[in-house]
């Protein structure tokens, strides 16, 4: 049984700005993300319809594409936001620069594929679409275009913001049933709904594209399958499953971690299923109101999941999520040690709530007030039976004086 109940400083009250209010990512910083985002949408929608238009979507074929088919190569964009922007556990880095806020925009292309579902577009030929349209919108708008990462083109929006962009391919065939059944739902047309699709598909998991027919271009690789919706579809299922508790647990985390590590900690997604993981082992009753347990429980199990393998949880086969050499790994189990320590202490090891505060302090940063007037003491003494109190008889009232 914990001595301290310190959910206040974390979760908040109507009078107090807690930890989670505190790692809310800034309204303006957010405008300025989305804002961004729709501009880099336009000019794609742009380019793209010139490419259309003009008949040069062959000279993006793959050659495989180009000898086996005879017709043009089908090519349409369309855009879905992915990550934590999606998931709703974007925090407000702990250290910027160099930290920041990021937002993953996937890009579709809707596109003709070969008979073994090898998209006829060339991946190289994608990321060199992308990156040569929004390289003219980049230098206008003094964004930094960076185009050495594997599996997206990032643009740098300023020392608070960076795009990533995910490239992927969904065959023509599949993408006209989606939009069929968009249609039939909404009322609209993809291109004109787009906004609305993500609350669709959540709602209608059924006129999803399968996940096989889903192809991410690698600047190395040329195309993998993976499908950023199985992810979201996981992680939703587990907070409908476990309450509204696991998503601010999650936020917590990462902002531990951004707290700890300037640069390169554990991945989001792997600090997600090792909450996750936490609240199925069970072991504990999670309770809404006590996100301090939560954490405490968590902090225990995680330098025993981070010494382990952390499987993703919708690609079982898939590299580890926690693929880390050895001396990265015992930094990072140091460090989920450390964590634990400071929660052991802030709620079971101390009957001083400026303890409390400071052990909280150290594990996630200033950030967490300095409030020990938030922090309720609970008495682990037995109970006894209760003693009749003697009640002193009222004194009289008096009348104040008043001056002359």
């Amino acid at each position: 049984m914990a001595l301290m109940n310190a959910n206040t400083l974390l979760y908040g009250a109507r009078d107090a700005i807690a930890y989670h209010q505190a790692i809310q990512l800034p309204d303006d910083v957010r405008a300025a993300m989305f804002q961004a985002d729709r501009d880099i949408r336009a000019r794609l929608r742009k380019v793209t319809r010139f490419v259309i238009d003009s008949g040069r979507a062959m000279s993006y074929a793959s050659a495989e594409y180009r000898r086996a088919k005879q017709e043009p190569l089908q090519f349409e964009l369309r855009f879905l936001r992915q990550g934590s922007v999606v998931y709703d556990t974007v925090i407000d880095p702990a250290r910027r620069p160099p930290q920041q806020t990021d937002l993953d925009d996937g890009i579709y292309a809707r596109t003709s594929f070969l008979s073994d579902f090898e998209p006829g577009l060339a991946a190289t030929k994608y990321f060199e679409l992308v990156e040569t349209a929004l390289a003219p919108l980049c230098k206008e708008r003094g964004w930094r275009l960076v185009t050495n990462k594997d599996t997206c083109v990032r643009v740098v929006i300023d020392e608070k913001i960076h795009i990533d962009l995910p490239l992927y391919a969904v065959p023509d065939t599949e993408f006209v049933t989606l939009e069929k059944c968009f249609q039939d739902v909404t009322g609209l047309k993809l291109v004109a709904g787009s906004a609305r699709l993500s609350t669709v598909l959540d709602g209608f998991s059924d006129i999803r594209i399968p996940t096989d027919r889903v192809m991410l271009a690698h600047r190395k690789k040329g195309w993998i399958s993976s499908d950023p919706r199985a992810l979201h579809d996981w992680f939703v299922r587990e907070c409908e499953r476990h309450g509204p508790q696991l998503r601010r647990t999650c936020r917590y985390l990462k902002g531990w971690r951004d707290f700890l590590f300037l640069e390169g900690g554990p991945a989001s997604i792997a600090l997600m299923a090792c909450a996750v993981r936490s609240y199925k082992e069970g072991g504990w009753v999670p309770q809404n109101d006590r996100d301090d347990l939560a954490m405490l429980e968590i902090a225990k199990r995680l330098p025993v999941f981070f010494s382990a393998t952390i499987v993703n949880p919708v690609l079982p086969d898939a590299e580890p999520l926690n693929d880390w050499d050895e001396v990265t790994r015992k930094r990072f189990v140091n460090a989920a040690n450390d964590l634990h320590g400071h929660m052991h202490t802030a709620l079971e090891g101390t009957a001083n709530a400026e303890i409390t505060v400071r052990r909280l302090q150290e594990a996630l940063g200033t950030r967490v007030p300095y409030r020990p007037d938030l922090v309720r003491a609970f008495d682990k003494t037995p109970a006894r039976a209760p003693v009749a109190a003697v009640v002193a008889s009222p004194l009289p009232l008096r009348r104040p004086t008043t001056s002359a």
